[in-house]
């Protein structure tokens, strides 16, 4: 099983906070999961919780991008219950050429509590 990627934040329920992932490669050289040519068409997120059957961080209304790039993704947050675990899932789906598309998931931890 993969490990999953934490964010350390120290989380003010009022805040709205941006959140994202870098799917190319990163700026030290280390290999991303895309392809060189490969760009993400479609970003879903979706938040779930560990001690909440609905969680209470949710989606702001800045919502949701993909960098100009296609190769970053990013959600906007707001809300959250102090000691609250959140797991932050991103989907895409890519398009390396007309005919090569791809899905992947991954998740990160979120740790939320007041400053």
């Amino acid at each position: 099983m993969a490990k999953l990627q934490q964010y350390k934040l120290v989380h003010d329920p009022d805040s709205i906070l941006d959140y994202g992932r870098n799917w190319g490669d990163a700026l030290d050289g280390t290999k991303g999961w895309l392809h060189e040519d490969e760009l993400i068409v479609t970003s879903d997120w979706f938040i779930t919780a560990d001690k909440e059957a609905i969680p209470t961080l949710i989606q702001s209304a800045q919502g949701t991008g993909i960098s100009d790039d296609k190769k970053i993704t990013a959600i906007f947050v707001q809300g959250g219950t102090p000691g609250v675990v959140y797991k932050l899932t991103n989907e895409i789906t890519t398009l390396e050429d007309a005919t090569s598309i791809r899905t992947e998931r991954k998740t990160g931890l979120l740790f939320c509590c007041t400053k």
